[in-house]
């Protein structure tokens, strides 16, 4: 009982968050207030964030950006997929450059081939 107490509420928020199990809704377009700030994500993903992620031997597209949230969804793919640190470039270098130079965004997800949430929830420690 007692270790249970301790060790599911951690175990739930870490596999079964409500994020998680969400699909992405990817926009038809963007309002045009909000086109150009897209485009700004997408530049810094392609020129800033895209070859440091190749060198690796990954690779990391836009998926979609709401603006409501300030969330931003990418797809991480090739090596990064399995990879241990995946999170760790996730959250430490892409969610930190975007944060840095577009104030607009708050959090990035990783999202999978049929754009569901896979990882960016619970990143504690990293």
């Amino acid at each position: 009982m007692y270790l249970s107490s301790i060790f599911l509420p951690r175990i739930s928020k870490k596999f079964f968050t409500v994020s998680s199990l969400n699909k992405v809704k990817i926009p038809s377009s963007y309002a045009p207030e909000i086109h150009e700030l897209v485009h700004s994500i997408k530049v810094l993903i392609d020129k800033r964030i895209k070859p440091v992620v190749q060198q690796d031997g990954g690779d990391v597209e836009f998926i979609a950006y709401y603006h409501d949230t300030g969330e931003v969804f990418i797809r991480l793919s090739g090596a990064c997929v399995g990879c241990s640190q995946s999170d760790i470039t996730l959250k430490r270098m892409i969610q930190g450059m975007l944060t840095h130079y577009i104030p607009e965004v708050t959090t990035v997800y990783n999202c999978d081939k049929e754009n569901n949430i896979v990882s960016g929830e619970d990143t504690e420690g990293y």
